[in-house]
């Protein structure tokens, strides 16, 4: 939910909406899972030539500027 009225904090929310709040607390991808969703090969075990390394090297960067949230 969002809103302009800066009044309501958290800890007033409980009181205006009643009981009608579900909190959800997100967590960021980590860099494997985020790797995994642009589905870029990143595995130890496979042979990574230099386009696959420059590939994880771009994720690696969209990771550090996204915070790991997916569609930042």
């Amino acid at each position: 939910m969002t809103g302009s009225n800066a009044k309501m904090l958290s800890s007033e929310m409980k009181k205006v909406l009643g009981g009608r709040y579900l909190s959800k607390m997100i967590m960021p991808f980590s860099l494997s899972e985020s790797l995994d969703y642009k589905e870029i090969a990143h595995d130890e075990k496979a042979l990574l030539t230099t386009s696959k390394v420059a590939k994880v090297h771009r994720g690696c960067q969209e990771y550090i500027l996204s915070g790991g949230f997916p569609e930042a």
